[in-house]
């Protein structure tokens, strides 16, 4: 380190910001961010490449990350921690990870969400650092921000008890209580994380303050969202006739905004609802119009969520090896995206369709 030049030791120090490795973007956007524009961060970089201090490692597919090994990061946060940038440049890189994670929100409900699964799970680690940072400082609307814009892949990556964590402390914190839309969003994520773990009582105490504060604020996007899933939620319980009110408006709602992908969700969540209590004819139809919709999004976690769910279904109710087809496709969905309960689903219906073909083949 001592033997650098004062370029080489700044950036060097600022790189151990960094967890898990880093883009050459994300460096320049650092740097920016306080402020220093006059750095070359790539022939900087190739210098510390060159000095063993910073690695490259070789990658199939993707922006070229750059890694530091733990050891020297971990002098390098020492460097930083005695220089006076450590909280300028902490701030810079958490405001980095909340503007990518905004970005991302929107593409994960869309075409290319694998790609920005993808690159989500490769910045985890820092997407970690820039939350423990905003919550050890405070930062109550940013850390619902950026809560939230985790919370879908949180969800579709099955991280749903991690998702569940940091959107509570964000919601703790002093500084996160204004009535905001942020907030109504982080109560309405951490609720349906609590129902997928499982948790229905927590689950509809949060979903209904999501509720409460959307209404006050004239939300209605937020609250078509939040209606349909506490609208589940009481079902679940047992709340049938509240239930459905809940569900009513929500699908009302979303027809009204023109929320395609909050519509098709919520079809599809319905539908799951009356599959389990037995309504197979009213399911089917909530599937194939939600299965429609995210087809013209582009949508692969709803796309196999429709075709895993409405195949088992239509094993019941037409040609045996159409319904094939069709679960075949949403099991390769499944199994692209990573998702172990649509791939474990899929796997089990397309078991019990072998099991009636053979049967059927027997008896004949």
């Amino acid at each position: 380190y001592q033997l650098l030049d004062a370029v080489e030791q700044r950036l060097f120090r600022r790189l151990s910001v960094f967890v898990g490795g880093c883009t050459l973007e994300a460096i320049e956007a650092v740097c920016h961010g306080v402020g220093d524009e006059t750095i070359d961060v790539l022939d900087t970089v190739s210098s510390l490449i060159d000095k063993s201090l910073v690695q490259q490692p070789e990658q199939e597919t993707g922006e070229p990350r750059l890694m530091m090994l733990e050891t020297v990061r971990e002098y390098g946060v020492e460097c930083l921690l005695a220089s006076e940038e450590d909280l300028p440049i902490r701030r810079a890189h958490a405001l980095y990870y909340l503007r990518l994670a905004q970005e991302a929100g929107p593409q994960l409900k869309a075409a290319e969400q694998l790609v920005w699964l993808a690159r989500l799970a490769r910045e985890m680690e820092n997407l970690r650092a820039a939350l423990g940072w905003l919550l050890a400082h405070g930062a109550g609307e940013q850390v619902l921000r950026l809560s939230v814009a985790l919370w879908w892949f949180w969800f579709m990556h099955g991280d749903w008890g991690e998702g569940r964590r940091w959107l509570e402390a964000a919601l703790q914190l002093p500084s996160a209580q204004a009535r905001t839309a942020a907030r109504a969003a982080a109560l309405s994520g951490v609720g349906e994380l609590a129902w997928s773990l499982g948790d229905h009582p927590a689950a509809q105490h949060l979903l209904s303050q999501s509720v409460t504060l959307s209404r006050e604020l004239g939300d209605a996007q937020g609250l078509a969202g939040s209606l349909g899933i506490l609208g589940l939620v009481l079902q679940e319980q047992g709340e049938l006739t509240a239930g459905r009110s809940c569900i009513e408006e929500g699908l009302a709602l979303s027809r009204q905004l023109g929320r395609t992908w909050d519509l098709a969700r919520l079809l599809l969540n319905t539908g799951l609802t009356e599959r389990r209590q037995g309504n197979y004819p009213q399911a089917a139809a909530l599937y194939q119009e939600g299965l429609t919709l995210a087809r013209t999004l582009g949508d692969r976690y709803l796309i196999a969520y429709g075709l895993t769910y409405s195949g088992g279904i239509s094993i019941y109710q037409g040609d045996l090896m159409q319904t094939a087809a069709v679960m075949q496709e949403g099991l390769t969905l499944a199994r692209e995206l990573g998702d172990k309960r649509f791939t474990a689903d899929g796997l089990n219906n397309l078991g019990y369709l072998t099991f009636l073909q053979l049967s059927l083949i027997h008896i004949s």
